[in-house]
């Protein structure tokens, strides 16, 4: 009897053991899932971070951009009198006229003229002429 006695003892010793082993599984299950979840959230909160940065770096390279065109469209503005834009058309015509070999091409001043002639068409067909050369030329080399 004493050892039936030891026996259920044991038994019932064993079982309250399991069920603390199993209440501390438990308590490590739960314990993993909250440390997930926040891993989770913390991997949510660094893309959204990087995210943000990004769009921050491309707005600033946005503004730095425009901030320069504006200076240089400024500089220009003061810059570049009438004179200075003649000037810079006789140099391209003058590079044109040296650097490509076009054996025929025609150049067309747009600006002041008679009402009565049809300049857009004029200008249009110097320009249509003028392309279809140097495509000939290009075509022909």
């Amino acid at each position: 009897m004493f050892l039936k006695e030891q026996d259920e003892l044991l038994r019932a010793k064993q079982l309250e053991e399991n069920t603390k082993l199993q209440t501390f599984v438990n308590t490590l299950s739960v314990a993993k899932q909250d440390l997930a979840q926040k891993i989770n959230q913390a991997n949510q909160e660094l893309y959204k971070m990087q995210d943000e940065f990004k769009h921050q770096k491309e707005e600033q390279r946005v503004k730095q951009e425009n901030d320069h065109t504006a200076q240089k469209l400024e500089m220009k503005s003061k810059l570049y009198t009438d004179n200075v834009i003649k000037m810079m058309l006789i140099e391209t015509h003058d590079s044109i006229n040296h650097n490509l070999t076009v054996s025929k091409y025609n150049t067309v001043n747009i600006g002041q003229g008679d009402i009565q002639n049809n300049s857009a068409g004029a200008v249009l067909g110097q320009i249509m002429g003028t392309a279809k050369l140097i495509s000939d030329e290009v075509k022909s080399k």
